[in-house]
């Protein structure tokens, strides 16, 4: 009796057809999970855009509400406390292991977050602002000097633009985070860097006795870059402050 092994051809065409079945089928899998250096690359162009629209907006509200130069270094250390302290909030509060809390729990920790970081951070940049704006404006007397700047009325109204500005990118940054995201570690000391470089223009145009024009369009430049750099470019940053032991 003739045992039957069927048409090879015919097998082979159906083998290569279920290959490719199974392939078709895991491809929009494969397509919607980039890989780590996409990952890398995708959370890098994010960044440069929230430190650019950031950065755009201390711009416009210096700009636009005509604030002094004193009330421009107290806006750029304003938005650097609110962006500090809703950062940590958002990494403490949403960094934690899916299933681990329900987003309850995780909401219910967020204003929690809020109030620890917003003190710390709060103290830190609280007594670097007085220092800068002494050290540049020669202000003897700070409650006289921060007394002059609350009779400003525009650098209410742009501080309460820049809140507006930070939760958005906060809202955005809880979504990424809740997704799996882990920010790199000592992240956050990136934006505390980019606020104590300011010390060295202000040093340099208090030594040199620039011109008061000169001095405001000078630290507003210094201000704009250290956000594009420190935040912008986080990897760029963190490896020259790492070269330099800046950053452990």
């Amino acid at each position: 009796m003739r045992k039957s092994h069927g048409n090879p051809a015919r097998s082979r065409a159906a083998s290569s057809f279920s290959g490719r079945h199974m392939t078709d089928q895991a491809s929009p899998t494969q397509s919607t999970l980039p890989t780590a250096p996409g990952r890398l690359a995708l959370w890098r162009r994010r960044e440069f855009v929230s430190a650019a629209l950031r950065a755009a907006a201390v711009l416009v509200s210096v700009l636009w509400f005509a604030l002094s130069p004193a009330a421009a270094v107290v806006l750029f250390v304003f938005e650097a406390w609110v962006y500090m302290t809703l950062r940590a909030a958002v990494e403490g509060a949403f960094e934690r292991a899916p299933g681990e809390d329900s987003l309850s729990m995780r909401l219910l920790w967020l204003p929690l977050g809020i109030a620890g970081a917003g003190l710390v951070y709060g103290v830190l940049l609280g007594a670097y602002a007085s220092f800068v704006c002494v050290v540049l404006y020669d202000a003897g007397d700070l409650i006289g000097f921060f007394t002059s700047l609350m009779a400003e009325p525009g650098l209410l109204m742009s501080a309460t633009v820049l809140v507006l500005v930070e939760l958005v990118d906060a809202g955005r940054y809880a979504v990424v985070v809740r997704g799996g995201y882990r920010p790199p570690p000592k992240s956050l000391q990136l934006t505390f860097m980019r606020v104590i470089v300011l010390i060295f223009p202000a040093a340099l145009l208090n030594g040199v006795d620039a011109p008061p024009t000169v001095a405001s369009w000078t630290m507003l430049i210094a201000m704009l870059l250290s956000i594009l750099y420190f935040e912008g470019l986080p990897t760029i940053a963190r490896a020259s402050l790492a070269s330099g032991k800046g950053l452990p």
